[in-house]
């Protein structure tokens, strides 16, 4: 393993955890909000455990593109609904089995969406840590007894570390999760890297800082 790879075992692991703690389960239709460095691990994920079908959403056009050869099925823009009704058209109206929250931050609407696109007596894994307060229907997800499962980077479960697994998935040649890195600068140019990281009007998804 490059040291590419290895800097993309610890995103990846936050996706592997949160997807073996909240109890995904083979031929789910799963749905995941934002198409950023976690939104795109989740898809992997969601694809390696066995997914129906994946919906994501992206803001950007390079996220878009890279949900798609991450392997999302349907990748909707960002704009409020488009994702929800994405999920219900892919089961049957009912909306995804799993959903992920992937973008947390300074806002709360992605959270909102997260639950909404989720089919009642489905699970919602919270992994996007939204930074802010905020003011959440806490009845609709009662009604439609929905299990909002949060989770924190990594850890064992049965005896299995998620790096283990994380590392296991990355060593398959067919992996396409080393491709979201974008952009990679010397140590050097470290400043360059974080600006490019920032202006998605570069391209960027995942910068990297080489050591070399």
């Amino acid at each position: 393993m490059d040291w590419t790879d290895a800097a993309l075992v610890e995103p990846l692991a936050v996706s592997v955890h949160g997807f073996r703690y909240a109890g995904m389960k083979p031929d789910n239709v799963v749905g995941v909000v934002g198409s950023a460095t976690i939104g795109l691990s989740s898809i992997v994920v969601a694809k390696e455990f066995g997914a129906r079908e994946i919906i994501a959403s992206a803001r950007y056009p390079q996220q878009a593109e890279a949900a798609k050869k991450m392997g999302a099925d349907v990748v909707t823009g960002s704009d409020p609904g488009e994702f929800e009704e994405a999920c219900r058209e892919a089961n049957s109206g009912k909306g995804a089995d799993f959903v992920v929250e992937s973008i947390g931050g300074y806002q709360t609407e992605s959270f909102n969406q997260a639950v909404s696109a989720t089919r009642s007596q489905g699970t919602m894994l919270y992994l996007g840590g939204v930074k802010v307060p905020s003011v959440f229907d806490m009845f609709d997800p009662l009604l439609r007894e929905i299990k909002i499962i949060s989770s924190n980077c990594y850890g064992v479960i049965d005896g299995r570390h998620d790096f283990e697994v994380a590392i296991g998935i990355l060593s398959s040649i067919s992996c396409p999760f080393r491709d979201i890195v974008t952009h990679t600068f010397a140590l050097n140019d470290i400043q360059k890297g974080i600006d490019t990281a920032w202006d998605k009007t570069t391209g960027s998804i995942k910068v990297h800082i080489s050591q070399g």
